[in-house]
Formats: structure tokens, C-alpha cells, sequence
């Protein structure tokens, strides 16, 4: 039968999901939108912020670059910031990842290292965002911060995953466990709420914030990549670029 979809620009408000401490990893499978310019694709995976002061980790594309934001007690005036050293791809499903340890914030691509950056410091608890919000910005501005592409596997955890882990568990969904603080699978295929398989609460409500647009349902990527490891049941995604159609993982 017909699939639904989910069309963004728009996003997915999840409440307030942050990482007490100095230990956070956040982690999704994304496929960026053939349409816009590479030097011009820009937008939030996953919100974590409303200005330089109260970063908890956004992971974002600036430039078409992977980017990662987070603010420490010993910096609380701004966001330190770490670019990755090579775009992420356009048109072809990605896992990216962002991760702090307490010493360095490193991003990942493809489970494969892509940048690392010396920070020390527990995350602020100072905050301003509006809620935590796939590819939505979390604080009160519009336009230019709405992610354009597909998104699926929306994973956040209290503590730092090894590249190693990264590349283990990308290819298959994931049960609630210790220090998975929220999990987001998108597999319902109607409707405007999503689950947090994490158990921890965090339902995800889909939204039309000013006007954005709404998201509609598609078939996901574990049902679209190449690898033994899929999810035998028909899965869902966020898809951004509904009309750059469906393509498999580039090898």
C-alpha cells in the first residue's frame, strides 16, 4: 500500500533530554537533501541549544560540514565548537555522531573519525532552550536553522560511545538500556507522536513551528541500506527531501 511520509522542513519536539555531567553522545542516520547548494546545506539533526551560552550538544550541518556544540562550566560565556574535516555526503544515507568525554569533543562519520577538539568541563545546566527538537532549532529564531533532508535513528546517551561501539550498533535498532537516555525510532507510520524507545518519557511530537512545514511518513534506512543487520520489519524515517526519492547506502 501507499506509504506515509513525514516532509520537513518541520521538526520533532521531545522535552528537555540533557546529559548531567561530562559525558554525552549523540548519534543519528541522516541523508542530506541533493537540492540545496553543498557549500549552502545547513541545519539541525538534533537541537540542543538556543544561543552560545546553553549548548548540550546540537549536532547540526553548517557549510556541509558536521557540527558539534556544547558549553562547559569552565567556558559558560560561549559554545565551544568543532567542525568535521570532510562534508558528509549528499543524497546517500549517513550514520553521524557527536561525542564528549569530559577531555575532547569528537565527531564521527560513518562510524569513522571526522575531527577532534581539546575541552575540558562538566556540560552547563544553565538552559534557554524551548525543548530539545529534531531537525528543529531549540530556541526562538526561524528560517535558516531547519534541517533539509531524511533523518531516522535518533539516539542520545549519558556517556561517551567508542567508535567501535558506533560502528557495532549502527546498523540495527537498539532496546532500552543503561545510560540511553533517548531513542527515537520513528517507526509508528501515522499520527503526529513518535516513542522514546529509551523508556525514559521523551515522546516526540511532530510539529509545524512558524510555519516550517510537516513531516511526513517514509520507509527508513534500515530497510533502504545494504546490510545484513536490517531490520526485518517495514521501518519509517524523518524525511526531509521527499522528492530526492529513495537510494541505498554509498559503499
Amino acid at each position: 500500500g501507499a506509504q506515509r511520509r513525514l516532509q520537513l522542513p518541520g521538526q520533532v519536539e521531545v522535552g528537555l533530554v540533557s546529559a548531567a555531567g561530562a559525558l554525552y553522545t549523540v548519534e543519528a542516520w541522516v541523508r542530506l537533501s541533493t537540492l540545496i547548494p553543498l557549500e549552502r546545506v545547513g541545519g539541525e539533526i538534533v537541537g540542543q541549544h538556543a544561543d552560545g551560552t546553553d549548548a548540550k550538544g546540537t549536532l547540526d550541518i553548517l557549510g556541509g560540514r558536521l557540527r558539534f556544540l556544547i558549553n562547559t562550566r569552565e567556558t559558560e560565556a560561549w559554545h565551544h565548537e568543532l567542525l568535521s574535516d570532510r562534508p558528509v555526503p549528499l543524497g546517500v544515507w549517513t550514520h553521524v555522531a557527536g561525542v564528549y568525554d569530559g577531555q575532547y569533543m569528537r565527531l564521527y562519520i560513518d562510524g569513522r573519525p571526522a575531527g577532534e577538539l581539546p575541552v575540558r568541563g562538566t556540560i552547563v545546566a544553565y538552559n534557554k532552550r524551548r525543548s530539545t527538537r529534531i531537525g528543529g532549532y531549540a530556541g526562538t529564531d526561524t528560517g535558516h536553522y531547519w534541517f533539509t533532508g531524511d533523518i531516522d535513528e535518533v539516539r542520545l546517551w549519558a556517556w561517551p560511545r567508542t567508535a567501535e561501539q558506533l560502528q557495532a550498533d549502527r546498523l540495527h535498532p537498539l532496546v532500552a538500556q543503561p545510560g540511553l537516555i533517548g531513542y527515537w525510532r520513528f517507526a509508528e507510520g501515522s499520527g503526529d507522536r513518535t516513542a522514546d524507545g529509551s523508556n525514559n518519557g521523551h515522546e516526540g511530537r511532530l510539529t509545524n513551528y512558524e510555519g516550517s512545514g510537516r513531516p511526513e511518513w517514509v520507509t527508513g534506512v534500515f530497510a533502504q541500506i545494504d546490510t545484513a543487520a536490517r531490520d526485518p520489519a517495514p521501518r519509517l524515517f524523518l524525511d526531509l527531501d521527499p522528492a530526492a526519492g529513495d537510494q541505498g547506502q554509498r559503499q
